[in-house]
């Protein structure tokens, strides 16, 4: 006589690796995983998060973001029918089980997010079905080593080993925990081939070099070995990832010349290669997110102009030499422009002021002149953050600054400009008024005239910027200050009138 078990389709065994696995955990979301009971043990089907095919086998198992704590423990590795397990999320606090080798039609394997810590077991490369791996920001206690053997994972899209950053567009500066992976990237990995996804960000100890075989991942499109401590130079290889749409090197030990090969990337949208040892010319053709912190050299390239999609153009902190090209003003998009740091000469292109998305413009710490009075600034609506400090600028204060109805911070100390500062009366005279609609520098909060040449009174109307914080106007040839309470602002002693 047959068990009534197999009667009526339900196979016993799945649901006791269930109740295996509850009895691991702790703690849970209110009601969570209320149903996982022995009493209920021929409906594991129509448990919380659990999903069975027509033969009452275990296909899915979704506990994506329940508070779970506890153990992740080895019952689940009997579910051989397991084709999802979803377990991000949670606070999960073991090693990740070699048992989980065993399933065999696995696809998808989450644990992001969770407070696993130890190895990667290798047995997790006998998972030839497996599509997608995520063992993203765990901690600093996840520090083992890469296995040689996930390299046999032929099928697999995704692999993230590093930290949630950078992919959702709204998560750019939101940071989760570390991984603190160890050692160096197999070259096996290279043999993953149906790779889109490879991220190896912030786990700050792997080292050596960039495997060349990674070359071969041809369907990549985004890519990064951010804050870690790799060496040696990046292989001319990854000029064969054409489809590559983001691709990080920050904070790295890498040096040498950046591949020609690179310019081949024209799908890229996000290239950072910043706070390393690079050196020669930049790349033409690629699109530039962030080359800072290198030491880079040659002129900036006109090309670059033809990038009608960017938003940041970061290069400051490098030897860059000549002008800044006036192809720049066609960057319609551009809001954020880092140039300090260099030795550009010239002056600013009367086509900048077309990039009337700039929020952010640093171009201080060069050798660039010209009379900022004749810098129609009047378009630059949305400028936030304006730093031309340690340069040769000449002439008088451009007022047509004050249509930067937005600026925030101005920094023009450091340079050679003259005369009387102009009355400052139009700022205020509209100050009734929504910021949007007053054309004044009323939300300016800092403002550094410091060592220029500047003569005669400063206008009382100064102090009437509402949310003036930080004045200096240190080493200049004013007569004297006029106000009621003084404001201490580093070596000088400035006033404000209430």
């Amino acid at each position: 006589m047959r068990p009534s078990s197999l009667i009526n389709g339900s196979n016993p065994r799945e649901a006791d690796a269930l109740l295996s696995f509850k009895h691991g955990i702790g703690n849970y979301s209110e009601g969570a995983l209320d149903d996982w009971t022995p009493g209920k043990r021929s409906e594991y089907c129509s448990w919380t998060g659990v999903t069975c095919n027509r033969q009452q086998h275990v296909t899915a198992l979704s506990l994506s973001s329940l508070d779970l704590t506890g153990s992740l423990g080895p019952s689940l590795g009997s579910l051989s029918y397991l084709e999802e397990l979803h377990l991000d999320e949670n606070s999960l606090q073991s090693e990740i089980p070699p048992e989980l080798g065993r399933l065999s039609r696995l696809r998808i394997l989450n644990l992001e997010e969770n407070w696993l810590y130890g190895s990667i077991p290798k047995e997790l490369g006998n998972l030839t079905s497996l599509q997608v791996l995520n063992l993203g920001s765990q901690g600093s206690w996840f520090n083992g080593t890469i296995p040689e053997e996930l390299g046999q994972l032929s099928e697999l899209r995704f692999l993230n080993l590093g930290a949630v950053q950078n992919w959702v567009a709204e998560k750019v500066d939101w940071m989760t925990a570390r991984n603190k992976l160890r050692g160096t990237i197999p070259r096996s990995l290279g043999n993953c081939t149906k790779l889109w996804y490879l991220d190896f960000y912030g786990n700050d100890h792997l080292t050596g070099v960039i495997p060349k075989e990674l070359g071969k991942l041809i369907h990549l499109k985004y890519l990064s070995f951010q804050q870690n401590n790799f060496t040696g130079a990046v292989p001319h290889q990854l000029g064969n990832l054409t489809r590559c749409e983001y691709l990080f090197f920050r904070n790295n030990s890498l040096q040498g010349l950046l591949p020609v090969g690179l310019a081949n990337l024209s799908r890229l949208l996000a290239l950072d290669v910043a706070y390393n040892y690079f050196t020669g010319n930049l790349v033409h053709d690629v699109l530039h997110i962030n080359l800072a912190n290198n030491k880079l050299t040659g002129s900036i390239p006109q090309q670059l102009g033809n990038l009608t999609k960017i938003r940041l153009l970061s290069l400051h902190t490098n030897n860059l030499t000549g002008e800044i090209p006036p192809d720049l003003g066609k960057l319609q998009t551009l809001e954020i422009l880092y140039l300090f740091n260099n030795n550009l000469i010239g002056s600013i292109p009367a086509t900048l002021t077309n990039c009337s998305a700039l929020r952010f413009m640093r171009l201080s710490y060069n050798s660039l002149r010209g009379h900022l009075a004749h810098t129609n600034f009047a378009g630059l609506e949305n400028l936030r953050i304006l730093a031309l400090n340690g340069n040769q600028f000449s002439g008088l204060f451009p007022v047509t600054l004050w249509n930067c109805s937005n600026l925030g911070w101005l920094d023009l100390s450091r340079n050679h400009l003259s005369g009387v500062l102009p009355q400052f009366d139009v700022l205020n005279a509209q100050l009734d008024q929504p910021q949007s609609q007053r054309g004044d520098l009323s939300g300016l909060e800092l403002l550094n005239l410091a060592s220029n040449f500047f003569i005669g009174f400063i206008p009382s109307s100064i102090w009437k910027l509402p949310a003036l914080q930080v004045l200096d106007l240190s080493s200049n040839k004013f007569i004297r200050c006029i106000a009621s309470r003084s404001l201490r602002i580093g070596d000088v002693q400035a006033t404000r009138r209430e």
